[in-house]
């Protein structure tokens, strides 16, 4: 058996301490597209290697510090709205025995009130969902009102939460970024009819007393009812008020339902919407670029669509071959009517 001696494996390992190991969630990606993709998304200032691993690993090694602590420390990280999972490279990192079990995500809660926008009642709030990192500028500015988003570290060998409840009301969780959640476990990675974990024992609760008093600051009577059922502890944000996140049994038996998956914008936008609306549902948007010519009918009954074409001259025995020689734009254009036939 062959032994490196311990000096020296420090040696082979100091070029790699500012390496990262990365991966991307649920879509596989070229190498190229990669590269291009996080050096857009994290912009270094100095130079960066990316190396291609087994199961779809990534090793990224930086040549600048600063640029290494930026993507430790920043995320989420989306690529085609997906995560890219970010951990420093370790000696005893290995793709075959390597697994994601952990990743930084944004949760939001949609229709919370604006007075629920403070950042440590929600990072409280947050706890019961994984361990909250930081709330979005937009909602501790308020500049945004559909929802509150929060950057949570989510455990992905424990279920999500699906809903939680705040003053009596309760309210669902959205997760961005996050396409194959089993509404049946409510574990991510896949769908409910590949699901083979044992059902819950008893419905998700928790969350069920955390109030607001009058200067909008959080009430210490939280109750933490869901440690056995989602195995986590209840955690302490700033202002002392424990919480913990929860699933109902409003809707889906375990608080479960498609509402955690964030659905993508379509890409022909509210307009195609309202055509479609105004026109019955008849509306269908063009699927070349020939759909919207007039259509004409010629003698033998068959429908064609006519369209004129350009025809350029073709260029004389001195022009051709001869890249320093500018074309004439003198010489007339031909125009040509032709016939499609659908």
């Amino acid at each position: 058996m062959f032994t490196v001696d311990r000096d020296y494996m420090k040696k082979l390992e100091r070029p790699w301490r500012q390496a990262v190991v990365i991966k991307l969630l649920g879509k596989t990606i070229s190498f190229r597209v990669l590269y291009s993709q996080v050096e857009l998304l994290w912009k270094p200032t100095g130079g960066f290697d990316v190396l291609d691993l087994e199961y779809d690993y990534f090793l990224v090694k930086f040549d600048c510090q600063t640029d290494f602590d930026k993507v430790l420390a920043g995320g989420p990280w989306l690529i085609f709205d997906h995560y890219l999972t970010v951990c420093p490279w370790s000696p005893a990192f290995s793709p075959v025995n390597a697994a994601v079990t952990s990743t930084l995500v944004w949760a939001r809660f949609p229709d919370v009130s604006v007075q629920y926008y403070d950042e440590d009642l929600l990072l409280a709030l947050t706890s019961g969902l994984g361990h909250p990192v930081k709330v979005d500028k937009n909602t501790t500015l308020a500049n945004r009102g559909r929802f509150a988003r929060v950057c949570v570290e989510i455990d992905f060998d424990k279920p999500l939460v699906g809903q939680i409840e705040l003053d009596g009301a309760t309210y669902h969780v959205e997760y961005e970024g996050l396409h194959t959640i089993c509404f049946q476990c409510g574990k991510y990675g896949h769908q409910a009819s590949a699901c083979s974990s044992e059902a819950l024992a008893s419905p998700v609760q928790g969350n069920e007393g955390l109030q607001v008093d009058g200067d909008g600051a959080p009430i210490q009577t939280q109750t933490c009812d869901n440690d056995v059922a989602l195995g986590r502890g209840d955690s302490v944000g700033a202002t002392g008020v424990s919480a913990s996140g929860s699933g109902t049994n409003t809707g889906n038996k375990w608080g479960f339902g498609s509402w955690m998956v964030v659905a993508k914008k379509s890409r022909h936008g509210p307009r195609l919407q309202q055509a479609n609306a105004s026109l019955g549902g008849s509306f269908q948007p063009a699927t070349n670029r020939f759909a919207s010519l007039p259509v004409e009918e010629d003698t033998a009954g068959v429908s064609v669509k006519s369209v004129n074409f350009r025809v350029d001259p073709l260029p004389g025995p001195r022009q051709m071959g001869c890249a320093h020689k500018k074309p004439s734009h003198g010489l007339p254009y031909r125009s040509v009517t032709g016939a499609l036939i659908p």
